[in-house]
């Protein structure tokens, strides 16, 4: 549309672009959104890149995505994610969740979570993930939902059992009424006067024996209400894609692929770049080496000798420019940073190759004989043949 226009391609997305508190009538409300400085950041990598060899382009495409699905076709009788913390008489914390990490790493962001809001450290946390005999029921891992779905439990959870201890501090320091007592770095202290503080280890130690014996427990839980009919946050972001296109073969090589994201305040930043990186090669080999032959209904590379995805030494040099915004409805101002990475890849490959040899494929995968036949064919037209 951009090249039809005569519009720079980075100029229309500016023009059509959401910006925060975006609303969408009775459908969405997008309270927090980088889109515009991801576009400025991917704008300033081009002009860096300077005036490129032959049959190389630079392609961009932009995205959003949801975190967590909200949809109207639930009818469940529990809660979106649910999350329990158990204080133990050492200090140690067990965090109980029924989110199930599939690679995606959100035990580990899901800790760091519990940790910040109890003010302990990482390694204080012990995660159980386990079915509902033993943890909370969550919904599942889909739809990129569990850094705000479940991150917003675990935290409500930790808060509920930070508030218990604070209680007890509360009686020990005996503070002003208009201060307020909070923990970090496994210190209780009084906020306005930092210096008066005692251990988060004798607090603990003293609570469960004032109770018993009994461990401090928070329960924590998420349901989105009215937050729209699609989700409750939304990350974005855009990307290029620099890419070399053989003209006497039609073979194409993945330069860089260079992303700016916004996925609101990062918790975990090597997560995120995992994440990233590894949806560019999900997203890649679906844009342009795997395909899926059918001859009556019978798939003909059912195999991965035959089916081509992308192995280590087919990837590009990538790039990650985060852009941090806050979103009001995620734990820490966090949102996804997951599922939504895969969609701008191929688009922008798709961007790429039409400026590197001047056709354009409209159907993926974009294989190397696509791109040749596309070429003889503009090659004859040019000849009038």
């Amino acid at each position: 549309i951009a090249e039809e226009l005569g519009i720079d391609p980075i100029e229309i997305r500016r023009i059509n672009a959401m910006t925060p508190d975006y609303e969408i009538p009775g459908q969405a409300t997008i309270r927090s959104c980088g889109l515009l400085e991801c576009l400025d950041k991917i704008e300033e990598w081009i002009k860096s890149r300077g005036e490129l060899p032959p049959n190389r382009g630079i392609g961009i495409a932009a995205y959003g995505f949801m975190s967590g699905g909200i949809f109207n076709w639930f009818n469940t009788p529990y809660a979106f994610s649910a999350a329990m913390v158990k204080i133990n008489i050492d200090g140690k914390v067990d965090l109980y969740i029924g989110a199930q990490d599939v690679g995606q790493g959100s035990n580990t962001t899901l800790a760091m979570i519990c940790a910040e809001e109890l003010g302990v450290k990482l390694e204080d946390i012990r995660v159980h993930t386990a079915d509902t005999d033993i943890a909370p029921v969550d919904l599942g891992a889909w739809g990129s939902r569990e850094t705000l779905m479940a991150g917003n439990a675990v935290r409500m959870a930790a808060a509920e059992a930070k508030r218990q201890l604070l209680e007890f501090a509360a009686a020990q320091m005996m503070p002003n009424i208009v201060y307020d007592l909070d923990i970090k770095d496994r210190w209780v202290f009084n906020v306005a006067r930092p210096e008066r503080r005692i251990s988060y280890f004798d607090v603990v130690k003293q609570a469960i024996r004032a109770k018993d014996g009994q461990p401090i427990i928070g329960r924590g839980y998420y349901t989105p209400h009215r937050k729209g009919m699609v989700s409750p946050a939304y990350s974005f972001g855009v990307q290029a894609v620099e890419a070399e296109v053989d003209p006497e073969t039609g073979k194409i090589r993945l330069v860089n692929v260079v992303t700016a994201h916004d996925c609101g305040q990062v918790i975990n930043p090597l997560g995120v770049h995992g994440q990233l990186e590894g949806a560019i090669a999900m997203a890649a080999g679906y844009g342009f080496t795997e395909d899926l032959p059918m001859e009556e209904g019978k798939i003909l590379n059912p195999n991965l000798v035959d089916y081509k995805i992308l192995r280590a030494g087919d990837m590009p040099e990538t790039e990650v420019f985060e852009v941090e915004t806050h979103e009001p409805e995620g734990p820490f101002g966090a949102k996804e940073a997951g599922e939504g990475l895969t969609n701008p890849t191929a688009g922008a490959l798709a961007n790429a190759v039409a400026k590197a040899a001047g056709v354009r494929i409209k159907d993926l995968p974009i294989t190397s004989e696509k791109v040749l036949k596309a070429l003889k064919a503009k090659k004859n037209k040019e000849e009038g043949k």
